[in-house]
């Protein structure tokens, strides 16, 4: 379960606005939380400003010249989380509108909704999330630039209990693009990962887990070729210890590209299929996350794939009734099929002060740094400070 530092943490952060709001809504679809927690309907109403001022907007990297701009940032949120024996349901919908001075970047509306209903019966469990993303901002390697973009990530989990210590799963996950900028239609895609597997409870808190499956990307432009592949991993799920919650999956995966105009062949490649998530409380009031990936996604245009890994360590302690402090760092690295390769740093840390019961305050700042090799070598840093303060209700 969301810890209750995390249940009333703000939904701001310096490094981009809804990097905190997409950590928390993807580690409550990681998490998995059966039986359920049977609580009424939870509602909680947010809305406030913020000021940022970004040093490097468009991550020059000549800074030869003058390239930031101060951001204002109207915003509002709603979360609502329910829970009854057998199902829950939860959504979250976080929306605003950034004003730059000077004009440095088109003024412009963001939009992030997430939503999950699951079901928990004797034998079969099922769940369905989704996070639809329309935002601008750059946020990690495979997006380091920044351009206007929906993103929709639909995944489906189920599991149906064999015996009492021995069940079959199923897993999907869809991810559409669509980049609202010509210079990248090359990049707009379809992506499925879908795998079964089976899961044996080795304790009453602890399950080894065995999948396979495959993946498919997909392009809308005839310039980009698609890519197909498979994947098999094993694994453990489940509450090592008390405090300490671990899914942790390691494996294999090879793809093989359509053919790429550029060279007239086939790209290919084998590698590791990695997916571990952990998180740890190690005393009330300090909770920890560490997250690591290896996968394989979508690249730019002209590109069929790249393999992404990423690492993501989160720390949110409740030092006082009144302050709150939350730190976070980010590394990512991609190559791609062609050869092009893209480093990706963030750090950030955030200090929440409330006030009282209703009226917070948040002050941060984050340096971001990417790199870029393989077709031209360019190398951009960006230092963003914010001060914002939000009503709840």
């Amino acid at each position: 379960m969301l810890s209750s530092v995390a249940a009333v943490a703000l939904a701001l952060s310096a490094q981009d606005f809804g990097v905190e709001w997409l950590d928390r809504v993807t580690h409550d679809v990681e998490q998995p939380r059966y039986p359920l927690s049977v609580h009424p309907v939870e509602t909680q109403l947010q809305a406030g400003a913020m000021y940022e001022y970004d040093s490097n907007v468009f991550f020059d990297p000549t800074r030869d010249r003058e390239h930031g701009a101060s951001v204002i940032l109207p915003f509002a949120r709603a979360r609502l989380d329910y829970a009854a024996p057998r199902w829950d349901a939860a959504a979250d919908l976080l929306v605003d509108y950034r004003r730059y001075e000077p004009e440095a970047h088109e003024s412009g509306d963001d939009e992030r909704a997430y939503g999950r209903i699951r079901y928990a019966g004797p034998r079969v469990t099922l769940e369905v999330a989704e996070i639809l993303l329309h935002e601008s901002d750059p946020v990690d390697v495979q997006i380091p630039e920044r351009v206007d973009r929906i993103v929709s990530t639909t995944t489906g989990h189920g599991a149906v209990e064999v015996t009492h210590a021995f069940s079959l799963e199923a897993d999907v996950q869809v991810e559409v693009a669509r980049f609202r900028d010509p210079l990248y239609d090359g990049s707009n895609n379809e992506m499925l990962r879908a795998g079964a597997g089976a899961a044996f409870r080795v304790s009453p808190s602890l399950e080894v887990l065995a999948q396979g499956g495959w993946l498919m990307i997909d392009y809308t432009h005839a310039e980009t070729p698609g890519a197909q592949g498979a994947y098999g991993r094993v694994g453990v799920r489940g509450d090592p210890v008390s405090r300490l919650s671990v899914t942790a999956l390691v494996g294999v995966i090879g793809v093989r590209s359509e053919t790429v105009p550029s060279t007239g062949q086939h790209e290919e490649a084998r590698t590791a299929d990695v997916s571990i998530n952990l998180r740890y409380e190690p005393m009330d009031g300090l909770v920890l996350w560490a997250d690591y990936t290896r996968e394989i996604g979508f690249a730019e245009p002209g590109d069929p794939f790249e393999v992404i890994d990423r690492a993501v360590l989160i720390g949110e302690w409740q030092a006082t009734p009144k302050v709150s402090l939350r730190a976070r760092l980010e590394r990512d690295d991609a190559k791609s099929a062609l050869g092009v390769e893209h480093t990706w740093w963030s750090l950030g840390p955030t200090a929440t002060w409330a006030f009282s019961g209703h009226i917070k305050a948040d002050l941060g700042v984050t340096y971001r740094r990417g790199e870029l090799s393989g077709a031209g070598q360019d190398t951009f840093s960006d230092v963003v400070g914010h001060l914002g303060v939000v009503f709840t209700r």
